[in-house]
C-alpha cells in the first residue's frame, strides 16, 4: 500500500507568489468645490490582461462652515454591468468624518471602479477619496 504525495503546485509555487503586482493610488484631495451633485473625480480601470485586488478605501470630509448635506462615493462598475455603490461617506453637520474601508475585492479587466463627490450648497470643505489597488498579471 502506497501513498502518492506529488505536490505539482506546491513545488512549482503559487501563481501569484512569483508575481509581483503593481500597486496602484487614485486619489482626489481638494478644498472650496462650488455646489455640485455627484461628480466623478477620479477612475480606475483593470487593463486588458490584468485582475485587481483592492485593498482599502479612504474618505475624508472637513465640513466647518455650516450644517448642510456633502458627500463622497466610490462606485464599482463591472465590465458591461451597471454601477453598485461600495463605500459612502457623508457629513450632515459641521464635523469632519474619515473613515477607511478594506474591501478586499477582486476585480476582473475593464471592472471600473471611480469616486465621486458632492457639496448640494456650494459651502468650502475639504475632500479626499483615496482607493489603493494591486494590479496583478492574469
Amino acid at each position: 500500500m502506497g501513498l502518492d504525495v506529488t505536490f505539482k503546485n506546491a513545488i512549482n509555487g503559487p501563481i501569484d507568489a512569483v508575481r509581483v503586482p503593481s500597486r496602484i493610488i487614485v486619489a482626489s484631495n481638494a478644498a472650496g468645490y462650488g455646489a455640485h451633485g455627484y461628480t466623478e473625480r477620479w477612475r480606475y480601470t483593470v487593463p486588458a490582461g490584468k485582475r485587481a485586488l483592492v485593498k482599502m478605501l479612504y474618505f475624508y470630509v472637513d465640513q466647518t462652515v455650516a450644517n448642510e448635506d456633502i458627500g463622497e462615493k466610490v462606485l464599482y462598475t463591472p465590465a458591461g454591468g451597471a454601477a453598485v455603490h461600495v463605500a459612502r461617506a457623508m457629513s450632515l453637520a459641521t464635523q469632519y468624518y474619515s473613515p477607511t474601508f478594506t474591501p478586499d475585492m477582486v476585480m476582473l479587466a475593464g471592472d471600473a471602479l471611480s469616486g465621486e463627490t458632492r457639496n448640494n450648497v456650494g459651502i468650502v470643505y475639504t475632500e479626499e477619496c483615496t482607493a489603493i489597488i494591486e494590479e496583478y498579471d492574469i
